[in-house]
């Protein structure tokens, strides 16, 4: 084998083993597959058979009374018994409802299935928010954890340096054991903010049925924040197509129904039959109507208790729409407020503290400045970035509440 061969072999062969020594990244997890477990999750399943359920109740409110049916058979003879007959008759009856009763029945079933897809509505926007904000704790430790570790690898460089001049005499041996606390120290939050993340992304595994380590991240920049609606907007959106509004309106429709339930129950009920008797040769008919007649019973006091439903449930609705207006402005003005701070973390105090760092870590260098003062700029360095990913966070932790209250939103 020539020499050139060789080099070549060796070069390939190195190529390998750094190619095999580094670790692939970890699979990225995007929020159309996280939200895609919305539908398919327990909760939406479980309001998809309450819908099935109501829509069930609307054809059995439809149906008409069954007949009843009799049949009678039995003997008749004189005392002496010289003379025995057979006797045998059929009776049937059929109820026939008062077609206002059907129609306040029909309007009760079908505003009850109003209020279950209202209902599976608000369940599907619940999970989706909580999905939302999971996968927003995992992309805010991401970052978290991106930082700290830009930090620690500044401080290992520091460290080293430091290290370096105290063996040639030129530093204290405090400053370095100084320094490698602050090492120490600051190896301790990052670890801490690991835990955590590791124990989102598990929680976070979870809702996608992964198996194993749960060694993944989320395609998501923290600093790309939305725009703000305004108020008066999010309120006009909360109120049209909120499913929690949605679903107490049709309750209060339900009640309105059963009012009149309640109410057209009080009608005389009708039975239309006819009889057929055979006795001796001799057969009989007969057809009748029967009537309930309302004397001692006039329903009043189902009336009543469902005129107060009706009354509770508009209350309830009237009551909602207040409590879901206010959550809007609260959140709507702490969203703004924020916005405002990350803008000011962003175009001002952000940088100041990254060159206040650099010119103090420069002045260390040359002797023109005390270790406490780089240590002090390198804390405030952290917690202002710290500070920064948590506004950013909240950020868009709001928006996706504001977004999901209004409940027309399905792209976060």
């Amino acid at each position: 084998m020539s020499w050139r061969s060789l080099m070549v072999l060796v070069c390939l062969l190195w190529g390998w083993l750094a190619a095999a020594g580094e670790a692939e990244p970890p699979p990225t997890v995007t929020w159309e597959e996280v939200a895609a477990q919305v539908a398919t999750g327990p909760a939406a399943l479980a309001a998809q058979a309450r819908v099935r359920a109501a829509q069930a109740a609307v054809s059995t409110a439809r149906q008409y009374p069954n007949p009843e049916l009799s049949v009678r058979r039995g003997g008749s003879g004189t005392e002496d018994r010289t003379r025995d007959n057979a006797l045998w008759g059929i009776e049937v009856a059929l109820p026939l409802e008062s077609v206002f009763l059907r129609r306040q029945r029909v309007r009760r079933a079908t505003a009850g299935v109003g209020t279950a897809r209202s209902e599976a509505d608000v369940a599907r926007l619940e999970v989706r928010q909580q999905l939302r904000l999971l996968y927003l704790a995992v992309a805010y430790d991401q970052a978290l954890a991106a930082s700290y570790a830009t930090a620690m690898e500044q401080l290992a460089q520091m460290v080293e340096y430091v290290r370096v001049r105290v063996r040639q005499g030129e530093s204290r041996a405090v400053e370095l054991a100084r320094l490698e606390g602050e090492q120490a120290e600051a190896q301790g939050e990052t670890e801490a903010a690991a835990a955590e993340a590791r124990a989102n992304r598990q929680r976070l595994a979870l809702w996608l049925n992964r198996e194993g380590p749960a060694d993944f991240g989320v395609d998501m920049d923290l600093q790309v924040l939305p725009a703000l609606w305004s108020a008066e907007d999010l309120r006009r959106r909360l109120i049209e197509h909120h499913p929690r509004l949605k679903a107490a309106r049709n309750r209060a429709q339900e009640a309105a129904a059963a009012m009149g339930v309640a109410a057209y129950t009080a009608l005389p009920g009708v039975v239309v039959g006819g009889v057929y008797e055979r006795d001796a040769g001799v057969s009989n008919h007969e057809v009748g109507v029967s009537l309930t007649v309302p004397l001692w019973n006039w329903n009043r006091s189902e009336v009543a208790a469902a005129k107060a439903e009706l009354q509770r449930a508009t209350e309830e609705a009237a009551w909602l729409e207040r409590q879901l207006n206010e959550e809007t402005l609260r959140l709507h003005g702490r969203a703004s407020a924020v916005w405002a701070a990350a803008a000011q973390y962003t175009t001002r105090i952000l940088p100041n503290s990254v060159a206040v760092l650099a010119v103090v870590e420069s002045s260390y260098r040359a002797g023109e400045t005390s270790l406490l003062d780089l240590l002090d700029a390198r804390r405030q360095a952290v917690r202002t970035r710290a500070t920064y990913l948590a506004l950013v966070a909240e950020y868009h932790a709001l928006w996706t509440e504001l977004d999901l209250l209004t409940g027309v939103s399905e792209n976060g």
